[in-house]
């Protein structure tokens, strides 16, 4: 019930998915039953939440390129929430998530690696998949992994100041751009760099536009 009044209300508080599940008593009842559930220390998250992503994602992979999306939401205080979700019909539904103390924009390589390296496992075999992340995600662990490891279409922001390895030179994206002079906002660029903030990253495309 709270999986379903949660993708219907597109609303993570317990009183709004209340609102969207059919439910034979009082509102405040649904609530309070979703309540005991999640505080219960018996709750399990992954045994109870796996094969439901599985289903997903056996739904949506025939149908079409599975978009796997990896993002950080700040939770409150110092607390922030690494989550990976696959897109469906304008919604990111979560596929699995880790509960960090830090700052939005500054999760750990290693804990964002983990969190993909489990969804991989998750994914139908021979599935088709785009992945999508800002730059916080543009780490040479993360890039590595995903040209070495998956066959994974992929892109990520970065920022203009990191470096590439760009015509026997390191340059920043910025100074690429201000060496081509590529003043039209319309001009685009794309190339190929063994190296992202001077470590090897094999098969690293670059685009700059």
């Amino acid at each position: 019930m709270m999986v379903t009044g949660l993708l219907r209300s597109r609303d993570g508080r317990l009183t709004k998915i209340a609102q969207k599940v059919l439910y034979d008593y009082k509102t405040p009842s649904l609530i309070s039953r979703f309540e005991r559930f999640i505080k219960s220390r018996w709750l399990q998250v992954k045994p109870v939440y796996e094969p439901l992503a599985r289903q997903m994602l056996q739904r949506i992979a025939p149908n079409q390129p599975l978009v796997i999306m990896l993002d950080s939401t700040k939770l409150g205080g110092r607390c922030l929430c690494l989550l990976v979700s696959v897109y469906y019909k304008k919604r990111a539904i979560p596929l699995a998530w880790r509960c960090l103390k830090g700052k939005k924009g500054h999760t750990p390589q290693q804990e964002q690696l983990e969190l993909l390296q489990y969804v991989a496992t998750l994914l139908p075999a021979a599935s088709q998949v785009v992945f999508v992340a800002d730059a916080e995600f543009d780490g040479t662990q993360v890039l590595t992994w995903l040209t070495e490891q998956t066959n994974w279409q992929f892109v990520c922001r970065t920022s203009q100041s990191h470096l590439a390895y760009f015509a026997g030179k390191w340059l920043s994206l910025t100074e690429i751009v201000q060496e081509l002079a590529l003043a039209s906002a319309q001009t685009a660029l794309l190339f190929q760099s063994p190296f992202i903030h001077k470590q090897p990253v094999i098969g690293l495309n670059i685009f700059i536009a």
